[in-house]
């Protein structure tokens, strides 16, 4: 995304989903900032979410990118 959207939107979209976890990353200058929701609620970390976002990143969105770094809640 290129901005944040309200955590309520972005619970909405988890639950329509319904997946173990959602990851939702938007860029920030160079790094990213990324968040997980469950369909109930958000949760602190989720490893597999964070490498899908990776591999979007890498893959679709930059794909020249070496190294990135995430900001989370934790």
């Amino acid at each position: 995304m290129d901005k944040w959207i309200s955590n309520d939107l972005l619970q909405n979209i988890a639950s329509e989903n319904n997946l173990a976890k959602t990851a939702f990353v938007v860029k920030n200058v160079n790094n990213f900032d990324l968040h997980w929701f469950t369909p109930e609620t958000e949760t602190d970390l989720y490893g597999h979410a964070t490498l899908a976002s990776a591999f979007i990143i890498t893959n679709f969105i930059d794909k020249d990118k070496k190294f990135m770094y995430f900001s989370t809640k934790t």
